[in-house]
């Protein structure tokens, strides 16, 4: 599986904790994921996957990354993470 984005937040009335206006945030992601099904579909379930996945921000955009779960990035503007996942529907 692949995956990529991006990502444009501009609140006007966003401040920092310096209470300086934010300015526009901006994130970009890409994500490569091989996977293994037991259905040759795309919708065929269980999956297993694993992913790796490479995101860039801007400075704007550092204080969100870090409080949104991601505290080791906190004074990058880039960062990778690999990871694997599990996946069944009901």
């Amino acid at each position: 599986m692949f995956e990529t984005g991006v990502s444009r937040v501009y609140d006007k009335s966003e401040k920092n904790g310096s209470g300086d206006y934010v300015g526009e945030r901006t994130l970009g992601r890409v994500t490569v994921g091989p996977q293994v099904s037991i259905s040759k579909s795309m919708w065929g379930r269980p999956v297993m996957r694993a992913f790796v996945s490479h995101s860039l921000w801007n400075k704007a955009n550092q204080a969100k990354v870090a409080s949104n779960g991601a505290p080791s990035f906190a004074d990058a503007t880039e960062g990778t993470s690999l990871g694997y996942q599990f996946e069944v529907w009901f």
